[in-house]
């Protein structure tokens, strides 16, 4: 051989041998790593294409249908070297060539995933401005080394005697003149690896325009995405993307000494971040190294001065000049927050989700520098006691976490266990519409069972909580059976259900397994019981707490008080028989009011007290006996009901009250305190309604037969001028006066409201009464100095006033 013959033998060998490495490589991939080259080829198709731009740019279109898939651009057609280096995958684009990034280096075998088969068509460049058209077919289907070695050699004498074809030479050639072409017709996950790399392509369309300025557009199935925009806002520019559908992306990008970290945004009146897709590469070298979606940072860094592995797969962590650049992206990460903070973003929290790969030093060290940034800045939206707030900081300057996530076990009660504790917490936490994102971010997290444990166990009874929680009894109530709801809903295990605390009847919490359910116990037995030293209402579950079975399943009635009481009072009378002991006040007290219960429920004491009931005469000494007897006939003679006792010993004490201080309190407080005492009870203020409400439509109607009265013909409409429930306008003899209108059933009228007295203070009034029998009658002054028989009249506090 020839010496020339010689060198291309062993170029020939060493193409060869390097094709059967990558090849047998590509065929062994493991599940993982072909993950990964099913989203690489169509980036090494792309550089290839980009290392191909002419002046103006290169536009690139990738078509798929069927079986078919083709990949086109526009830029420079090919020479000899990039044929030779096609063929035999040896490239000098590293020695001859810092800007190309990927010309046909062994990367492009990953391409043969889709098929051993590509058919390229193209244009030769034969010297000057002659073009060759030209189709060629890259077979890698060999399965030995000599079958790849003989298809290589096959395709090398083929641009040879290409060189030499000047018939079929031209000058003008077609714009999207460079297709390679993929029939992937019954290749095994071949179509898989296509709508990988696509999917992947989409994704990152923004991000490859915004940093390859060589890319005018990139379609796929004749949807062209290209930059239509492009705003300066001082410390980022704004990037528009459009596609030929007209939807729209935008990314932002802040750069700083060839270094550039970018996140897609919403900017319409202000900006919004939005979620940062996770299957995006994080580093990009000018295009996406893929396997870096995992590196940690929460944002894309782009530099074409990147170290990167060879497979371009991940930077080498060791390198000083990756050092340096990403001390640069940690300034502009602080740029970025700071802005965020500063301009209200929307969605910050898109700017702070970082992955979870902190396997390496280098990248442990990124987390905690990113983590201090962002948790120290004003970012995260929040409520407070109920109410918005605005942004807070994660950590103050004190070092102290200022932001709490409410965070429920089982996801689907998250929105109600939020809700709960909006309504009650006293510290800040983040808004319903960011606590799940900011939940995935953030550490200090609360769930139901710390609430069960920090809010009811160490605040021990409700009293403390209201004073803590600023809330009425009634609110507080509500919040409680809200929490056992969900507790409820929350734990299906009834060994967790009965560590809830529970609202005993002394406003104490207990855990659930410790008490029981009332089964309405007479309210006069529980305080008899307690008296003989059994406390039981903090064994019993509070009546204003609603709670199932579930919780407790175990209850206390009636019978079992009796039961307590029994045993209790055999023991006081065995004593006093046997030691022969006088009984003390105390117990005395305490039996006077069981006898009584027995004498208010004789029925129920039967059945209850079936010992006791029969030898209750033992609870009543003969002086206990007599005095009370006494008390009865008083009572009876002087017509006072026995339900009235109650209402008259409290007006008792607090008329007591008022003469004790009469030197010291003013005539209207003693009024005040006068008509409180008037005061009835519910049942007798419906009967006054009832009352008045006859009053009102026969004194209307007999005021309207009266020639000297002018009221509206119709109630209603005279009840629509009223001054109050009793005070009203009419016209008599043409002069506008005022009428105060009292039911006087039983030859008595009381006055309750204030208003009434100033109008019979004034000049033009009159009193007007009824008593739903006799005709309605005006009340004078005289008729009152008469019916009480009143003939001194004081006026000496009268004048002073």
């Amino acid at each position: 051989m020839t010496d020339v013959q010689t060198l291309l033998e062993k170029v020939l060998d060493a193409g060869t041998n390097t094709i059967w490495a990558e090849l047998r490589k590509l065929r062994g991939l493991s599940i993982e790593e072909k993950d990964g080259a099913r989203k690489r080829w169509v980036w090494e198709l792309i550089q290839n294409a980009s290392d191909c731009a002419k002046e103006g740019g290169v536009n690139i279109s990738l078509d798929f249908e069927g079986d078919i898939l083709k990949f086109s651009h526009d830029g420079d057609v090919f020479s000899y070297k990039n044929l030779l280096d096609l063929i035999t995958q040896i490239s000098s684009k590293q020695s001859s060539d810092e800007e190309k990034t990927g010309k046909f280096g062994t990367g492009f075998i990953s391409t043969h995933l889709l098929s051993e088969k590509i058919l390229l068509k193209s244009y030769f460049n034969n010297f000057g401005d002659q073009y060759i058209p030209f189709e060629i077919l890259l077979d890698r289907s060999g399965k030995t080394y000599e079958e790849i070695k003989s298809n290589i050699e096959k395709e090398l004498r083929y641009i040879e005697n290409l060189k030499n074809d000047h018939i079929n030479e031209v000058t003008v050639y077609d714009k999207r003149h460079t297709t390679f072409i993929y029939n992937i017709d019954g290749v095994i996950n071949s179509h898989e690896a296509v709508h990988a790399g696509v999917r992947n392509l989409i994704d990152s369309i923004p991000f490859i325009l915004a940093f390859n300025k060589k890319i005018n557009s990139i379609s796929y199935n004749n949807i062209c995405y290209s930059i239509s925009n492009c705003t300066d806002f001082g410390d980022y520019v704004i990037m528009e993307i459009t596609n030929t559908e007209k939807l729209v992306s935008k990314i932002a990008i802040y750069e700083e000494e060839n270094v550039t970290v970018s996140f897609l945004v919403k900017n319409d009146d202000y900006i919004e971040v939005n979620t940062q897709n996770k299957e995006i590469p994080k580093l990009f070298c000018q295009f996406p190294l893929i396997g870096t979606e995992n590196f940690c940072f929460p944002l894309v860094i782009n530099s074409s001065e990147f170290d990167v592995e060879r497979e371009r797969n991940a930077i080498l962590e060791g390198s000083d000049i990756n050092g340096e650049i990403m001390n640069t992206a940690l300034k502009l990460y602080r740029k970025i927050i700071m802005n965020a903070s500063d301009q209200k973003w929307g969605k910050s929290y898109n700017l702070c989700l970082i992955p979870k790969n902190k396997n390496s030093s280098f990248q442990n060290n990124i987390y905690k520098e990113i983590k201090d940034i962002y948790e120290r800045a004003a970012l995260i939206e929040t409520n407070f006691n109920g109410n918005y707030h605005g942004l807070e900081k994660y950590i103050d300057e004190n070092n102290k976490e200022r932001v709490h996530i409410p965070l429920h076990e089982v996801e689907e009660y998250n929105d109600a266990f939020w809700n709960l504790s909006n309504t009650i917490v006293k510290f800040f936490i983040p808004t319903i519409e960011t606590y799940k994102d900011w939940s995935e971010i953030l550490n200090s997290k609360f769930t139901l069972k710390d609430f069960n444990e920090s809010l009811l166990c160490k605040n021990e009874n409700i009293n403390k909580m209201l004073e803590v929680y600023n809330k009425t009894e009634p609110e507080m109530l509500d919040w409680l059976n809200s929490f056992y709801e969900l507790w409820e809903q929350s734990y299906t295990d009834e060994v967790e259900l009965k560590k809830a605390y529970v609202l005993n009847q002394n406003n104490e919490f207990k855990l659930a397994k410790e008490l029981y359910v009332d089964l309405d116990i007479d309210e006069k037995l529980k305080e008899i019981v307690k008296d003989l030293g059994e406390e039981i209402k903090g064994s019993l579950v509070s009546k204003d707490i609603k709670i199932s079975e579930r919780f407790i399943d175990v209850s206390r009635d009636n019978k079992y008080i009796a039961e307590m009481i029994e045993k209790k009072v055999d023991e006081i009378l065995s004593k006093e028989n046997s030691e022969n002991i006088k009984r003390s006040s105390e117990h005395q007290i305490t039996f006077n009011k069981l006898t009584n219960w027995f004498l208010e429920n004789p029925e129920q004491s039967e059945m209850l007290f079936k010992k006791l009931y029969s030898k209750r005469t033992l609870l009543s000494s003969l002086e206990e006996t007599i005095n009370r007897f006494k008390i009865a006939e008083k009572i009876e003679s002087n017509n006072i009901k026995y339900e009235d006792l109650d209402q008259i010993i409290n007006n008792h004490h607090k008329l007591s009250d008022i003469l004790d201080g009469i030197d010291s309190i003013s005539d209207s407080e003693i009024i005040a305190q006068l008509k409180h005492l008037s005061e009835n009870r519910l049942d007798y203020y419906l009967s006054f309604i009832e009352k008045l409400g006859r009053s009102k439509i026969r004194i209307h109607s007999f005021l309207k037969k009266n020639p000297k009265y002018i009221v509206p013909e119709s109630l209603e409409i005279w009840e629509s001028n009223k001054y109050s429930k009793t005070a009203f306008p009419v016209t008599k003899d043409g002069e506008e006066i005022s009428i105060v209108i009292r039911p006087s059933d039983g030859n008595k009228i009381i006055f309750h409201e204030d208003i009434e007295l100033e109008i019979l203070d004034g000049m033009d009034y009159e009193l007007w009464t009824d008593n739903g029998e006799d005709n309605p009658r005006n009340i004078t002054l005289g008729n009152i100095l008469k019916t009480t028989g009143i003939t001194v009249i004081p006026l000496k506090n009268l004048y002073e006033n």
